[in-house]
């Protein structure tokens, strides 16, 4: 982790990196507008995003490259949530059923969704633009951080994550961005705790 963040410092202090991006809250998300060469590490669903949504911009995709090698990438985030007492759990059930059918699969990956099924994947891209492949090899690399408490530790906004990566990468204490992060992700399990 430590390597991972000082590569992060070397390209801020050789100014790769745009001086906004230290505070930057996320508003400006997938947005390519400069018209300038960039990279953003950033989910699959992008890649749709980008195909379907903005066929100009000229882009390419890899996974997220090692600091010595090899790859790496994420993988889950993406629920489907059903009310508890719904009077439409049959119509819901209709839906899931058939969005994981090889012809649901086909239609979200024409609309630009990502695969969610690996058996059929191949067959759910075929004819479709090859950077979509991408996210399907990004699943054999993949790892995913199982908690309940993901959202108060790594996505919110205000997460402890979001607060070290920041610290880490533009501030002067990388030690002690480390030191808080850990502080402030084990408080937020042990009140959690029953």
């Amino acid at each position: 982790m430590r390597a991972a963040v000082d590569a992060y410092r070397t390209m801020v202090e050789k100014d790769l990196v745009p001086e906004s991006a230290a505070t930057d809250n996320g508003v400006n998300f997938l947005s390519f507008t400069n018209g300038k060469i960039g990279q953003q590490s950033i989910g699959a669903f992008s890649i749709g995003s980008l195909v379907n949504d903005h066929p100009e911009i000229n882009f390419g995709v890899t996974l997220i490259p090692g600091i010595e090698g090899g790859a790496s990438s994420f993988a889950g985030g993406d629920n489907i949530v059903v009310t508890a007492g719904t009077p439409k759990l049959s119509a819901v059930q209709e839906f899931i059923e058939f969005a994981y059918s090889p012809e649901g699969q086909k239609i979200l990956a024409q609309n630009g969704s990502i695969p969610t099924r690996l058996d059929i994947a191949d067959q759910t891209l075929e004819g479709l633009d090859p950077r979509l492949q991408v996210a399907v090899d990004a699943i054999d690399v993949a790892k995913t951080p199982y908690t309940l408490l993901f959202n108060d530790l790594i996505n919110s906004a205000n997460s402890p994550w979001a607060t070290f990566t920041n610290a880490a990468i533009f501030g002067d204490d990388v030690d002690g961005a480390f030191a808080t992060a850990q502080d402030d992700m084990q408080a937020i399990i042990d009140n959690a705790a029953p």
